[in-house]
């Protein structure tokens, strides 16, 4: 019994992970969208006076936002390479269509402390609970 429970959690393990995967799909059925190099490096482009290098990225389609890309990005500041973090931003439109996409939005916190770019649309504060966020963070984690 309890290596059939071993072997059937195993299982469902791997397959949400395989689920995550850039071009998998999210626990709620969102595909896992690649993002270029381009695109990385256009958020990094909006960094401020601590300026980052992109390690890897994914991202979503927000269901709540019409035509807005949810991405999460693992960068490293460049005053210490050493430590990645991982940070959330959204961008008006579709990734395939960079360069000619925007506006930029720094969705939490650590984005906001890194990049330029505003943190309100509409006259809202984003956040982390924005929706296709943890979604986006997932998918980058599966990568």
């Amino acid at each position: 019994m309890r290596k059939t429970l071993s072997l059937l959690t195993a299982g469902l393990l791997l397959t949400s992970l395989a689920a995550c995967s850039s071009g998998g799909s999210k626990g709620d059925g969102r595909e896992c969208l690649d993002v270029s190099p381009e695109v990385m490096e256009a958020i990094a482009e909006g960094s401020n006076e601590f300026p980052i290098t992109p390690v890897a990225a994914a991202a979503v389609k927000s269901v709540e936002r019409s035509n807005v890309t949810i991405i999460a990005l693992k960068f490293t500041e460049d005053a210490d390479p050493e430590e990645a973090q991982e940070a959330v931003w959204a961008v008006g439109g579709d990734l395939a269509d960079f360069p000619g996409i925007g506006p930029w939005l720094a969705v939490d916190a650590v984005a906001d402390l890194y990049s330029d770019f505003p943190r309100q649309i509409g006259g809202e504060e984003l956040d982390a609970t924005e929706d296709g966020a943890t979604e986006a963070l997932d998918c980058l984690v599966a990568l």
